[in-house]
């Protein structure tokens, strides 16, 4: 009888070391997973450094670099929203051109395809 009062203490010390050791892994894993992100964090940081160039004559004013990052940031913000009205742009070009097309006739549509396929061969 005290030897399986000993084998059941001993497994049950064996199932907690096991669970402790299970833990420590996750804890482990955690730990190198919000490393992982902190790193992921930094590198987008550096990322979203302003990139790009001054305006014409910029450089000769003497500005600080908090004045250039400023600068920076000024025109990577713009150019953000330029570029979406140039895609905008874009789309209502073809849209115009695919309505004014419906005005065509087939024949004419044909035409107007044997033209601009001409147009590019002579280019």
């Amino acid at each position: 009888m005290p030897h399986l009062r000993a084998l059941a203490l001993l497994l049950v010390c064996a199932l907690f070391a096991g669970a402790a050791a299970i833990q420590d892994k996750d804890k482990d894993k955690d730990v190198k997973d919000k490393a992982a992100k902190d790193d992921k964090d930094k590198k987008d940081k550096d990322d979203k450094k302003v990139k790009g160039q001054l305006p014409a004559y910029y450089k000769q004013l003497g500005l600080s670099d908090l004045q250039k990052t400023k600068v920076l940031k000024v025109r990577a913000e713009f150019k953000e929203k330029i570029d979406e009205l140039t895609e905008k742009i874009e789309a209502l070009k073809r849209e115009r051109e695919e309505a004014t097309e419906k005005v065509l006739t087939p024949e004419q549509v044909k035409e107007l395809k044997r033209l601009r396929l001409k147009e590019k061969k002579d280019k």
